[in-house]
């Protein structure tokens, strides 16, 4: 589910996209864009106003479209009203919760399990695991590569190796497209030995008794299965972590579990009793029902004995202001689940981060409303969250035009440091992480 425009030409889950002007004119996307023409357009009110009035005078035509602008910047408003959410650091006053800072893990799907490894990497001495559905090994973007060094070099490497090496997403969305991976774990393996060293990751002791899961929906012989991060990628994550725990500063054999007994599309897998099931689909919501829990199997990893039976959700689902974070790349909005016992009590904190196409704005464009997953409710995270005492956050990343589908930033569009302590996305979960970890307002 990952995206970018290189040379014209859109690739990464393009059909998740359409031109600017499609989006507007067919009603579909106008909520998205509204608010950013209108911006570009009229800097202030007074602007407005004289635009407005020059141009109904110049000539009979333009009240008509003067009035169509104005009609515009109005459903832009009830679409978009001022956040009115609270910051995180608020929510964690008024609820009163108490993160246990020794139980802080953190998930992600396709873009978003890119982005958790990374994550788990970069700061790896406060994290306790990490659990990687339908991803891939870190830096993967990024690692030498001839094909995209030599073969394809008018491409930026992230660019390249994204599309045709650490995923397949040249090969199943270009008409001629192919797939060139998978990627070498050793390279991944050097890569973090780097940075480690050069501080720009946490040292890789920071990993001792870490619990990693990992998810690859379908074995490469049967169908269906993932066409978008093939199997063989998912088993380079697993080779990378299991020769890191051989490494000197880490520990011997770290808690790893791989499953790739599911058989279904690139998605994240669900177990819904009340939908027929849909292995096979690809596309929004990026959520199958298969008659598998991954929420749950890999909370239940993560956090071992504490996942019970299902039951009716006691929690509230939140909204909080993203607005305030240090660094850009983000939505105006984020969620977080916080389970009725934990105002009461020490909870553990799972991050959980979306796949490409999954932000609530692009969804919404995407669906009509009966067929709307979101990743933040509909996953099943919540309801396991519940009977675990896990508050779950959901940082939201945003579309702009070097990512126009949402996703996380794992080959570099945000910054060349998008892998390391510096990268502004990693900056900005973790300004969340200490939001809910450090004092009170």
């Amino acid at each position: 589910m990952e995206g970018s425009k290189v040379a014209g030409k859109c690739i990464f889950h393009c059909e998740l996209s359409a031109p600017l002007y499609y989006r507007i004119k067919s009603g579909a996307g106008r909520p998205v864009y509204s608010a950013l023409l209108i911006k570009k357009i009229f800097k202030s009110d007074k602007a407005l106003k004289h635009w407005f009035f020059t141009h109904s005078k110049r000539s009979p035509r333009r009240p008509g479209l003067a009035a169509a602008i104005l009609i515009l910047l109005f459903n832009t408003a009830l679409y978009f009203p001022r956040t009115t959410a609270d910051t995180l650091a608020q929510i964690k006053s008024s609820n009163n919760l108490n993160i246990d800072q020794s139980a802080i893990s953190i998930s992600g799907l396709s873009s978003g399990g890119f982005m958790a490894v990374q994550y788990h990497l970069a700061h790896s001495s406060e994290l306790t695991g990490v659990a990687s559905v339908a991803g891939g090994p870190y830096h993967c973007a990024a690692t030498p590569s001839f094909f995209c060094d030599y073969m394809l070099w008018f491409l930026p490497r992230g660019v390249c190796n994204a599309s045709y090496r650490c995923t397949a997403t040249a090969k199943k969305l270009l008409p001629f497209g192919f797939y060139m991976g998978p990627p070498d774990h050793e390279d991944s393996v050097d890569s973090a030995l780097a940075l480690a060293e050069a501080g720009l990751i946490d040292p890789l002791n920071g990993l001792n008794n870490d619990r990693v899961w990992i998810f690859t929906s379908g074995q490469p012989n049967k169908t269906p299965r993932d066409t978008l991060v093939p199997h063989e990628i998912a088993v380079q994550l697993k080779d990378f972590y299991q020769a890191l725990y051989n490494q000197s500063e880490a520990v011997e054999g770290g808690d790893l579990v791989f499953v790739d007994s599911v058989q279904a599309e690139h998605s994240m897998v669900i177990d819904d009793p009340t939908r027929d099931d849909n292995c096979d689909a690809f596309g929004h919501p990026f959520i199958d029902d298969c008659s598998y829990n991954t929420a749950q199997q890999l909370l239940d990893h993560l956090y071992p004995n504490s996942v019970k039976q299902l039951a009716t959700s006691q929690g509230q689902l939140l909204s909080f202001d993203q607005q305030a974070l240090p660094q850009a790349t983000m939505a105006d909005t984020g969620h977080i689940y916080v389970p009725a016992a934990c105002r009461q009590t020490t909870c553990p904190l799972h991050i959980a981060l979306h796949g490409c196409g999954q932000t609530q704005t692009m969804i919404d464009a995407a669906l009509p409303e009966p067929e709307r997953l979101y990743f933040y409710r509909d996953t099943g995270y919540n309801s396991w969250a519940d009977t675990a005492n896990v508050v779950m956050l959901y940082p939201q990343a945003a579309a702009s035009e070097d990512n126009e589908n949402g996703c996380w930033d794992w080959w570099g569009y945000s910054s060349e440091d998008f892998h390391n302590q510096r990268a502004p996305q990693i900056l900005s979960i973790r300004s969340m992480v200490q939001a809910l970890t450090g004092p009170g307002d």
